[in-house]
């Protein structure tokens, strides 16, 4: 009994000790794992090493450089009819132009500017007829590189030219009735290109019209008399339009006028007076003497357009010799202001002071006193009206400014653009 609980008791060491051999191997098994599983978890491990197989390096790329910049001429290579009173236009893309040089056949410079972004030169001048110009001009881009370009273009040559002047003189002072007259020493046979090129700007802005009078005449008109006051500017500027076949203007003309206060005369041929008014009030009345039945004073307005101190007459000018019954030459006539074209004039004419006041005896002129024609002189000037009461026939419309006698309607119908 005694053995067999001995072997009874070894046998339970030895299971213990089995047991405690299990549980230790157990315990040795559950280590590994957890060593494992901490080696396996995110948490716990060590990041792995970047390298050159498993992770591509970043490629460095230099940019490509900006595109050479491009220079374009106005007008274009080769051009032989340019129009010379058109700019010259260099212009830039891709770029700002760093040089422009435009020369004519002498290696003159022609004057220009270029815009603030530095990508448009444009000429100030206008160009010679039939001349070559050549155009030198350089734009760099953003890089640096310049871009360079050379070009010659021809201007057209006119078969023939005109010249215009304008009447009033620029500075002249003008009065209400003015009308502005142009002339051209050639045939028109283009009206419309001629009077595109003319324009009439004034201050306050006034409605008005130009009216063919001929082929080589035309006149501008308001549609009423100016304001006082009023800045005026005419700019002819038929340089380079082509007015008739081969026939293109010869140089631009322009004028400036202010219009002085508002003198007007009013002539009435039954009553013999001439009323004289400023601003609208009636200043003075002067005695006068209008054309006989024979050789009477036209009727209707009349605008002074030519003043002089002393100016000697001959009735040859009107188509009645010196010599004929009527006729005469170099009379003296002072203080005389024009106010037709076929020769009305107010003048002094001491030979007829009798009949001032009471009977028109004159060839068609207004007759006063020394005293009322000077002091008419004085206070009258270039486009103030005289408007004659009583007259006949009226005055026409092409007879010096006889323009005041029909309608502004009939007056416009007279522009070549109105058609």
């Amino acid at each position: 009994m005694l053995r067999a609980a001995r072997l009874g008791g070894r046998t339970r060491v030895a299971l213990t000790v089995a047991a405690l051999g299990a549980v230790a191997l157990a315990t040795g098994c559950s280590t590994t794992s957890e060593h494992s599983a901490q080696a396996a978890s995110p948490q716990h491990s060590k990041p792995a090493a970047t390298t050159s197989s498993s992770t591509p390096r970043p490629v460095k790329t230099t940019p490509a450089p900006p595109p050479p910049a491009t220079v374009s001429v106005r007008p274009a290579t080769g051009d032989q009819a340019a129009n010379p009173a058109r700019p010259v236009t260099v212009s830039a893309a891709g770029g700002t132009l760093s040089r422009v040089v435009v020369t004519n056949p002498v290696g003159k410079e022609v004057t220009g500017k270029v815009s603030a972004d530095r990508r448009t030169w444009t000429s100030s001048e206008d160009l010679g007829y039939g001349k070559t110009y050549r155009v030198s001009a350089v734009a760099t881009n953003p890089a640096g590189h310049p871009t360079r370009k050379v070009s010659t273009f021809t201007t057209l040559t006119p078969a023939n030219q005109t010249a215009a002047t304008v009447f009033p003189k620029s500075g002249t002072s003008i009065g209400v009735a003015t009308i502005i007259d142009v002339n051209f020493d050639e045939t028109i046979t283009d009206k419309a290109a001629a009077e595109q090129a003319m324009t009439v700007t004034a201050s306050p802005a006034t409605t008005g019209s130009w009216h063919w009078m001929s082929d080589t005449e035309a006149e501008w008109r308001p549609a009423h008399f100016w304001k006082p006051g009023t800045r005026v500017h005419v700019s002819i500027g038929i340089y380079g339009a082509q007015v008739g076949t081969g026939l293109y203007g010869q140089s631009d003309e322009d004028a400036t006028y202010t219009v002085h206060d508002d003198w007007r005369a009013v002539g009435n041929v039954n009553t013999y007076d001439l009323a004289v008014y400023h601003n609208g009030a009636k200043v003075k009345v002067l005695p006068a003497s209008f054309g006989k039945p024979s050789t009477p004073t036209h009727n209707g307005i009349h605008v002074v357009y030519q003043k002089y101190p002393l100016y000697y007459m001959n009735s040859a000018s009107y188509g009645v010799p010196a010599d004929a019954p009527g006729g005469y030459e170099n009379f003296p006539a002072y203080w005389a202001m024009r106010i037709s074209g076929d020769g009305e004039f107010t003048h002094v004419n001491d030979e007829t002071v009798g009949e001032q006041g009471s009977s028109n005896v004159s060839h068609g002129c207004i007759n006063l006193s020394m005293a009322n024609g000077k002091w008419l002189y004085e206070h009258m000037g270039v486009g103030d009206p005289v408007t004659v009461t009583g007259g006949d026939p009226e005055l026409p419309i092409d007879d010096g400014y006889g323009g005041w006698n029909v309608s502004y309607t009939q007056w416009a119908a007279g522009s070549a653009l109105r058609h």
